[in-house]
């Protein structure tokens, strides 16, 4: 697992508006996320949702977006929001994350370029 960047929990936080400037819990970290991606139009899926203790766990997370025959997914086996009892949540993902651009092709068959994130 990978701790995110100070700029990308900052994105997140901002998804969150004024909610981040308050004492947030795991479940209202990860539901601010949700209704970010909502709002973008994508859909967020998981294979699971559970707490752990102090960590909310998400498995099998897949992020999907696109218009009409294009799509957009990343799918992310893991992310953990850790509940650090001071009101902040430290949040972890997976190492590799996995994407996949799809779009028509041809006359019948799609084209499709899989791509992955994994840190340097």
């Amino acid at each position: 697992m990978r701790a995110l960047t100070r700029s990308t929990v900052a994105l997140i936080a901002m998804s969150m508006g004024t909610a981040a400037n308050a004492d947030v819990t795991a479940e209202e970290v990860w539901q601010g996320i949700l209704q970010y991606y909502s709002s973008t139009g994508a859909t967020v899926t998981t294979e699971s949702e559970a707490m752990a203790g102090d960590t909310l766990v998400i498995t099998g997370a897949e992020i999907e977006a696109g218009g009409g025959d294009s799509r957009f997914s990343l799918r992310v086996s893991e992310i953990r929001f850790r509940e650090t009892g001071d009101g902040k949540v430290e949040v972890a993902v997976a190492d590799t994350i996995t994407g996949r651009i799809s779009s028509p092709g041809g006359t019948s068959a799609a084209a499709g370029t899989g791509i992955e994130i994994v840190p340097t």
